[in-house]
This record gives C-alpha cells, structure tokens and sequence, in this order.
C-alpha cells in the first residue's frame, strides 16, 4: 500500500512537472523569462508561509538541517530554474531535452556518491540506460531542426541537470525525516531573500505596463505554485517511498507528458518516429520498476 501511494505520488509530480512547458508558454507571451524563472519566488514563497504556519513549523529549518536544505534549494527552487532558463537562451530546445534527459541516471548517480544509496543491479542499469538513450531521441524527434546553440549555453544547462539531481535527491533524503511540505517550504523561504531582490530589480527595468491576459497569469501561478512547491512536495514522498533508484526512472515519462498536452493544447503534430521512442521510453520505464534493484551479475 505505502509503494502504491508513492506511484501514485510519482504519477502527480510527473504529470505536473510535464504541464510545466505549457505555463512556460502561456506566460512567456506576456512575461519575461527573467519573471518566469525568478519571479515565481512570490506566489511560492506565500504558500511556503502558509504551509509552514499551518504545520505549526518555524520559518527557518532547524539549524543542523541548513547544509541538506540549502542543497534542496540550490536544486530546486533557484539554480535548476535559473540556469536552464539562462542556457536556453542560446541552446535550441530539443538539444536542451537532449540533457534533460540524463536527470533520471544523474539523481540515481547523486544519490550513491552523496547519500551513499545502495548500487542497483545491472539489469536496471540496462534499462535505465536503454531509457535514457530514448529519451535523448525522443527530444531530437521534437527538433524543428538541427541544433548549433553556444558552448557556454551547453554547459550551463549539464550544470542545471546535475544541480537539479542533487536537489531531488537531497529532498527525497530529508523527507525520510521531515514532512515533505516542511523540506520543500524551507528551501523555497531561505530562498526569498536571494530571488525577491533579482525580481524586484527586473520589474523597475522591466515594469509590466499592461495587465497580462489571463491565460499569461495561469501559467506564470502553475510554473510558481506546482513546479517549485506542491509538485516537489509529490517527488520527494515519491523518491523516499519509491526509492531514488525507480522514482527517478518516472522523470522519462514527462517529456511524453508535455508531448501529448502539446497536442491537445498547443495543436502540435508529432511524427511516428517520435511516437515510436514514446513508446520505447515506457517500455524502459516499466523494466526498471519491474527489477529487483539487489545488485546482481
């Protein structure tokens, strides 16, 4: 029962997190990426607040827990964010999903060399590895074209999916103590005084003179309210109760997620090559929920 709810937990987060394109695109048309990225901090940090009130939880995590929290925020809240906002700048989109990509093996790699998890078996590795490789054809699929983005911008983003591991993994580390909402909140109020002040100084270069549509307003509160706060809040139970090593695996079903939405939402056509490594990329997916994870020959 307590495996099935962590699926079902996954199943949320992955689900959110796969909308997430679609609130970039909605409110990109009248917002800035700066105020997309960084901006967030305020309808996230209110719900932080009164998440924390509610629980009746300081404000502030306790202090032998800044390091872990810091780490979660760094992830989570404003360096994946930040810098994948900054990298596709300059890198075309299906190169950025290219990196994407490698998020689920590098949470599981993090998760060893950082939290000492126990080494899956080499049967999930095939199949972790067999996923990720769909995954990176499944975003070339998506190309309208070739790539050719600036090296900085490749490099940015491989920082972005390696931070954002490292914060997914250290959220499911500390929800083994905590409660999910207190892990996620705290990283999002130490964040406040780093963001806030960037927002603020972006609206007096950039004041928004015309009050956005409110389809622009609805993806600006999900990439807020869902992508930093209740979505982490669904992951990191999912991670601890699932495990690091098979939850991570989920994270390959977003992109199919976004796809499909895109279709319904955004009325894009997809090739059958693409839906060929969709369906390649489940397939994975199950083989690695489906393995015993004790490592074996």
């Amino acid at each position: 029962m307590t495996k099935l709810r962590g699926y079902v937990y996954g199943a949320i987060a992955v689900l959110g997190f796969g909308t997430t394109f679609i609130g970039l695109a909605l409110g990109l048309k009248e917002f800035s990426p700066t105020i997309m990225a960084i901006g967030r901090i305020i309808p996230a940090g209110i719900g932080a607040v009164i998440a924390l009130k509610i629980g009746r939880q300081p404000l502030l995590p306790p202090r032998d827990l800044w390091s872990r929290i810091w780490l979660v925020a760094g992830g989570l809240v404003f360096g994946y964010p930040i810098l994948s906002t900054l990298a596709m700048r300059t890198v075309p989109a299906s190169d950025a999903g290219v990196l994407i990509a490698l998020s689920p093996v590098a949470g599981v790699i993090a998760a060893i060399l950082i939290f000492k998890t126990k080494m899956p078996s080499t049967r999930y590795w095939l199949g972790a590895l067999a996923g990720t490789f769909f995954g990176m054809l499944f975003s070339i699929s998506r190309s309208n074209g070739v790539g050719g983005g600036e090296f900085w911008g490749y490099i940015i983003m491989a920082v972005a999916v390696v931070i954002g591991a490292i914060g997914n993994s250290s959220a499911g580390a500390l929800t083994a103590r905590y409660k999910a909402f207190y892990v996620i909140s705290w990283a999002i109020v130490i964040s406040i005084p780093i963001m806030l002040p960037l927002t603020v100084i972006e609206l007096v270069v950039h004041p928004i003179t015309v009050m956005p549509s409110a389809e622009a307003i609805f993806g600006f509160l999900f990439v807020s309210l869902y992508s930093i706060f209740l979505g982490h809040y669904f992951w990191a139970n999912a991670l601890n109760t699932i495990g690091v090593a098979k939850a991570s695996q989920l994270q390959l079903v977003q992109p199919i997620v976004t796809m499909v939405l895109a279709i319904i939402v955004l009325h894009e056509a997809v090739s059958p090559f693409t839906w060929f490594t969709a369906v390649a990329i489940l397939f994975c997916v199950g083989w690695t929920q489906r393995i015993n994870l004790s490592r074996q020959k």
